[in-house]
């Protein structure tokens, strides 16, 4: 898993990682955005089913590109952790099984988010132009789609994804040199990450809202230190403790 002198551009800790990072955690906030200022509408946060659906039938572009926007901020995610994991020295069966957990984080993750852009609009259009006496099962057809994908991301996404980013943090915490702030850092970004699972269980808005507000910021402060305090120093080679 880790570099050799002769990589080219990537080096475990050069110029390339740390703006692979970079432009991974931007991916993240625009898509952090969006979901702030478009997908909230679209999501439980907008209402009853029928006015979230009326949202979406009336921006439909939007809300696809968001949702594809968040596929893109799953990959970055996958790709962050990856170059993480590379910069760090020793244990690679360790590294394997945290890469392990964040794909099978990741699937579920990218299926929800293939349902908000794909299924769901579908319905609401679908809605729009039912009769009134079938408009009915296409509220349930659309309130079940809509609980499973959450349940995909919120409860299985991000439960993987946690348990991924504690072991992270503890691989992390094995090498002398790594940034203790970005080690602690991890505590509360993965614990704020399991905070999603707890909201998405207890199907709890206000909660999940939160816990996402606070993930997504606690990653990207993680992600900019990671790539100018640890992949942006000139020392290339640390030892493990």
């Amino acid at each position: 898993m880790n570099a050799t002198p002769n990589d080219g551009l990537w080096q475990p800790r050069g110029t390339f990682a740390r703006w692979l990072v970079l432009a991974a955690m931007g991916v993240n906030l625009v898509a952090s955005l969006a979901m702030a200022l478009i997908l909230r509408d679209a999501t439980a946060a907008g209402g009853d089913p029928v006015a979230r659906m009326a949202f979406i039938h009336a921006h439909p572009v939007l809300v696809t590109a968001s949702w594809y926007g968040w596929i893109l901020a799953s990959l970055g995610l996958v790709t962050i952790i990856f170059v993480v994991l590379r910069s760090l020295p020793g244990r690679p069966a360790l590294h394997q099984l945290i890469l392990t957990f964040l794909v099978i984080g990741a699937v579920p993750d990218i299926m929800n988010n293939a349902v908000g852009a794909a299924l769901l609009p579908h319905l609401a259009a679908r809605y729009a132009d039912a009769d009134p006496a079938l408009q009915a099962a296409i509220v349930l057809d659309f309130e079940v789609w809509d609980r499973f994908s959450v349940l995909l991301t919120g409860v299985i996404g991000n439960l993987f994804y946690g348990v991924a980013g504690f072991c992270l943090a503890f691989a992390a915490s094995r090498v002398a040199s790594f940034p203790r702030a970005l080690v602690w850092l991890q505590i509360p970004l993965w614990t704020a990450t399991w905070a999603m699972v707890a909201a998405s269980v207890a199907d709890s808005v206000p909660a999940l809202i939160a816990s996402v507000a606070s993930t997504m910021t606690l990653f990207c402060l993680w992600c900019v230190g990671v790539a100018f305090l640890w992949l942006g120093r000139p020392d290339a080679t640390s030892d493990a403790d």
